[in-house]
């Protein structure tokens, strides 16, 4: 695992002070190995997979540094910080490739750092907390908002994406509980891409 994050950083050394980026793409490019996809929500399974050192490096040497409501892309990473009080709707675009990959579909990833809260107040859940969202044009609407991890993922079939078209999804940060005490930022990465959909 040294090793595979290793290689992962020495794409961009400035992700030596973002960590959200290393676990973004581990979780990305990581293969269920329960089923072929995860389901979103449930948090002692989100992420929980076999680590591809191998698509991990392919991804980082392959994807975009992206933005919010910038150009669509294929294979995209953002990372950044947010302030205490950005309670705002982040809108990302996806572009699907052509044609669709085989035996392949769309992970979105979003991580942050988990922050604790006051140890006095131990009642409900310590994270600052994102909610992760996409709305299937003419189909459902995917999500994954749990409460009890600083991960959300989502797994979209390809059978619900049309190759060549550009989709949307939205990161929310719908809660922050850092102490004032504490730092005014917390710190973020969104990934996705087109990991393998079997561990085999």
């Amino acid at each position: 695992m040294n090793g595979i994050v290793a290689n992962v950083m020495s794409a961009n050394m400035w992700w030596q002070y973002y960590p959200e980026v290393m676990r973004a793409v581990l979780l990305l490019t990581a293969r269920d190995v329960d089923y072929d996809m995860w389901t979103p929500g449930v948090d002692g399974k989100d992420g929980a997979g076999t680590v591809c050192g191998e698509d991990a490096e392919w991804f980082v040497q392959n994807c975009s540094s992206v933005y919010p409501s910038g150009a669509a892309k294929e294979y995209g990473l953002w990372w950044g910080s947010i302030t205490q009080n950005d309670n705002s709707t982040r809108i990302f675009n996806v572009k699907v490739p052509t044609p669709l990959p085989s035996n392949r579909h769309l992970r979105i990833v979003v991580t942050w750092d988990g922050n604790p809260s006051n140890p006095a107040a131990l009642t409900y859940p310590v994270l600052t907390d994102f909610g992760l969202y996409m709305q299937i044009p003419g189909g459902p609407s995917l999500s994954c908002d749990s409460w009890w991890s600083n991960i959300e993922i989502i797994d979209v079939p390809p059978w619900y994406l049309n190759a060549g078209q550009t989709y949307q999804f939205s990161v929310t940060h719908t809660l922050n509980r850092l102490p004032q005490s504490f730092q005014k930022f917390t710190y973020a990465s969104v990934a996705w891409g087109w990991p393998k959909t079997s561990a085999n």
